[in-house]
């Protein structure tokens, strides 16, 4: 198993933006500890890292800072971009940043930008959260978008429950979570 260290050889520890820091707090809260349910696709888990996304960690042993560098830092299988993109670091109001970045721990980033798109009113929504989105999110009202991303969030598990129903036993929790917003 690879060791998840983000800072190497360091003696120092990495620094990460407060907006971050702020955002893998709230996350904690949603992710818990360690979860091993057979039902679930991700595997083992902890702090919301899944053996599916990651198979090179030893996913038992992992501590809250290694699991910090890891959403900073690594992209999950599959994915070119970590959980935390760079971009959320520059949204304006520190809630929509940290539902955005929950949002995308729990259903992933691309699923999450399109989301966020069709939330603030674009019309063909990509997975990439770049310049355009970001400074579409910055000009929006954070009440309203935290209450449409909530919204948005729910008719996707809803989708996924359609789709897959065994997932049923999930629904209730992630409809507690795509409707919980950031204080």
């Amino acid at each position: 198993m690879i060791s998840p260290s983000p800072g190497g050889d360091s003696i120092y520890p990495p620094t990460y933006p407060p907006t971050f820091e702020a955002a893998f707090g709230y996350l904690i809260q949603n992710e818990g500890g360690l979860a091993s349910d057979s039902a679930d696709s991700g595997g083992v888990t902890k702090y919301g890292i899944t053996r599916a996304e990651f198979p090179d960690i030893d996913i038992p042993s992992l501590t809250l800072d290694q699991a910090r560098s890891i959403y900073y830092s690594r992209p999950p299988k599959g994915s070119p971009l970590p959980f935390w993109v760079p971009n959320y670091s520059l949204i304006r109001d520190a809630r929509v940043a940290t539902k955005i970045f929950d949002m995308a721990v729990n259903m992933g980033p691309g699923t999450t930008h399109e989301i966020v798109q069709l939330s603030v009113g674009m019309r063909n929504p990509t997975q990439v959260f770049g310049a355009i989105t970001l400074g579409i999110v910055n000009k929006a009202d954070p009440a309203s978008l935290l209450d449409e991303l909530a919204a948005r969030a729910a008719v996707h598990y809803g989708e996924i429950v359609a789709e897959y129903p065994k997932d049923i036993r999930f629904l209730l929790g992630w409809m507690r979570r795509a409707t919980k917003v950031p204080r």
